[in-house]
């Protein structure tokens, strides 16, 4: 199985799923296979089961007796309907139980942890990686906010992060405040001014693998994964936090070390949510020279020191420095102990963290925490969930492995505020690629997720989001036999989904009755859509890869759809951009830029063995026009850059590539200067 999980690993990474594939790594070399072959599965490895064989056609199911409280009764079939079987959910595994204070939190690990032992170290549960980005393709907004891009409110007059929800930052390698460009990426701020076309400050942060900021008011808050630099075992990295006054000149204050990665962020209201996931620390004795009885001499060994254990060799701890290096108070606990849960049945020995930043004194800022690994994240203006994807667990002697390997994804909500605070707990079957397979609307939970085992399938899950859990009211299931989902988006009352496997069928579903949602319409077309965004007036946009017949991908492709009437979804135009081309929005959703008074859309696109482009279309009654293209241009300018993110400014575009700014006019596309990072 070991094998199949890399492979699967493989296809993640060379699909583009960088960060993706990255945090699956870092997720497996934390947990450390032990030596001579054997150990620990890792955590986050099956993220990449981007599975997709499931049964034809669709079907509704409808919770029943059998189901949590307040069921709703099935609906009539449909011609797409088969039937309706009854949610079959392991509540118990997804329900939160508070600690009351450490000396409990310290005793069920120990209890745990001596159950499952073994001479090479802990058992844990075999968890999914709900993709993405990790923060993988994109999906988002209800009709209200179809004609913007989402994050928080933008300087006057220019675009912002091609986020999720609206009012929901999240971070990104560039930010704006409409007079500076940010720049992030490789660990040094570049700061550009619009106006003048000039690189103004080059400050370094002591960070090597930036994963982005958000600009909130005059700070600029970065956040990155790095090496281990304190000498505790276990994790293989730290998660860092580096607060820059932007004001005026540059200036790098305060920095908050945790232990553990950093799984995403998101920032509402001027309160920045940081979720993290951490692993114990403990150093395991391993068996050596196959001597006999060396096996349960390690084991022995082990148990001794689970036994001796303390709080520390389980639970994150915090380090915040100042700009001058000092430590800020002693190192402590991430979090108080009467703030931890856990599932009431057993999930692992990892920890997620929901951090809200005191960004005037980051010591000061509160956290809560779930015992369970986690690497997906959703946020909402109201709320972050927190998915959760596992197998059955795992124990040493189980004879023949686990009998059931469907995967399950535990949901856990947490309400946003001035602290964190958990709100409930819900389960699917199956996992959740990518963080847009979620969406809250209008008190409930929309659950794009798939199964493997048994003949796998795709399905939309509703939830009604209750005090305490949220409940599971209705499912459409079977979207995209023996098909991969490759992207989903909700858009008020409807979700889209797109799977693949040779051709692209996109799946309209009509969610307006939480208790019986329905399949409404599907449309089979080559190639298919990585990325979704509506556009206004019924039109959708697509930006993935045009394909043949047989499924064999010929490049780059953005298309249109028309999606007024939701039973006939159809394709009304096409722009393909040929063999060797690819949409930086494989890599992430924040690569696209849209620009809704001029119904315009900039999308980075790379060439093999050439310079990447933004590629401008602009959508109009029906039809997309190719307005141009951006390539680099001006004194010093690279033959070849990487642009992956666009910003307007008024009326300046700037193209960003990892050499520097190309700047030009908004509407004629026509260079103005380059600005170089070299």
């Amino acid at each position: 199985m070991h094998d199949d999980i890399e492979g699967q690993l493989e296809r993640l990474a060379s699909r583009g799923e960088a960060r993706g594939a990255g945090h699956v790594w870092s997720a497996a070399r934390t947990q450390g296979a032990a030596p001579g072959g054997r150990g620990l599965w890792p955590v986050g490895m099956a993220a990449v089961v981007v599975a997709a064989a499931i049964v034809a056609g669709g079907v509704t199911i409808t919770a029943d007796d059998a189901t949590p409280p307040d069921p709703v009764a099935a609906g009539p079939s449909s011609p797409t309907t088969r039937g309706a079987p009854q949610i079959v959910i392991a509540q118990n595994a997804s329900t939160l139980v508070r600690f009351d204070d450490c000396a409990a939190v310290l005793a069920e690990l120990k209890a745990e942890a001596l159950e499952r032992v073994g001479p090479y170290g802990l058992d844990r549960p075999f968890f999914l990686l709900g993709g993405g980005d990790v923060a993988q393709g994109a999906f988002q907004r209800t009709d209200a906010q179809e004609q913007s891009g989402g994050g928080a409110p933008p300087a006057p007059d220019s675009s912002q992060t091609n986020t999720q929800e609206v009012g929901v930052d999240e971070p990104d390698l560039v930010e704006t405040d409409g007079r500076r460009l940010y720049d992030v990426r490789g660990g040094t701020l570049r700061v550009t001014d619009v106006e003048t076309a000039v690189l103004t400050a080059t400050v370094p942060l002591g960070l090597v693998n930036v994963d982005g900021a958000v600009l909130v008011e005059d700070a600029l808050v970065v956040f990155a994964n790095e090496p281990l630099s304190s000498g505790r075992g276990g994790n293989g990295g730290e998660a860092k936090v580096v607060v820059v006054d932007v004001s005026g000149t540059p200036m790098v204050g305060e920095r908050l070390t945790v232990d553990g990665f950093l799984v995403d962020v998101r920032a509402v209201d001027g309160r920045v949510h940081v979720v993290t996931v951490s692993s114990p620390t403990l150093a395991f004795t391993y068996p050596t020279g196959g001597e006999a009885g060396a096996e349960e001499s390690a084991t022995e060994a082990n148990k001794a020191r689970i036994r001796s254990s303390t709080l520390a060799d389980w639970l994150p701890s915090r380090t915040v420095t100042a700009a001058d290096g000092a430590t800020v108070g002693e190192r402590a606990q991430l979090t108080d102990c009467d703030e931890i849960r856990r599932p009431a049945t057993f999930a692992g020995f990892e920890q997620t963290t929901l951090v809200t930043l005191d960004l005037g004194d980051l010591s000061a800022s509160p956290a809560t925490s779930v015992q369970a690994s986690s690497l997906l994240v959703y946020g909402s203006a109201e709320s972050i969930y927190t998915a959760t994807t596992s197998y059955a667990d795992l124990r040493p002697g189980d004879e023949g492995g686990a009998v059931d390997n469907q995967p399950r994804t535990a949901l856990h909500r947490f309400r946003l505020g001035p602290e964190p605070a958990y709100a409930g707990s819900g389960q699917v079957e199956g996992y959740v690629r990518e963080q847009f397979g979620l969406s809250e609307h209008e008190g409930g939970l929309r659950v794009a997720s798939s199964t493997v085992e048994g003949g796998a399938r795709s399905r939309i899950t509703v939830l009604r989001v209750d005090e305490g859990e949220l409940v599971p009211t209705g499912i459409v299931d079977g979207l995209g036999p023996n098909e991969q989902i490759e992207g989903v988006r909700f858009v008020g009352d409807l979700g889209y989904v797109v799977t693949f496997r040779q051709t692209d069928p996109l799946y309209v579903v009509d969610l307006r009755d939480p208790a019986n949602p329905r399949l409404a319409g599907e449309l089979k077309i080559p190639g298919y859509s990585r990325y979704l965004h509506p556009v206004g007036d019924g039109y959708v946009l697509g930006v993935g890869h045009d394909g043949t017949e047989d499924g064999r991908l010929t490049g780059a492709a953005v298309s249109l759809f028309d999606v007024r009437d939701p039973a006939v979804p159809a394709r009304v135009d096409l722009e393909a951009y040929g063999p060797l081309t690819g949409p930086k929005i494989d890599l992430d959703h924040k690569a696209f830029m849209w620009w809704p008074e001029r119904s315009t859309a900039f999308i980075p696109i790379g060439v093999i063995g050439s310079s990447a482009r933004v590629e401008v279309v602009q959508v109009v009654e029906g039809t997309l026009t190719r307005v141009g293209a951006v390539v680099p241009a001006g004194e010093g300018s690279p033959i070849t850059a990487d642009f992956d993110r666009v910003v307007r400014v008024g009326n300046r575009l700037l193209s960003v590539s990892p050499e520097g700014v190309q700047v030009s006019d908004a509407s004629t596309l026509a260079p103005i200067a380059w600005v170089s990072y070299r």
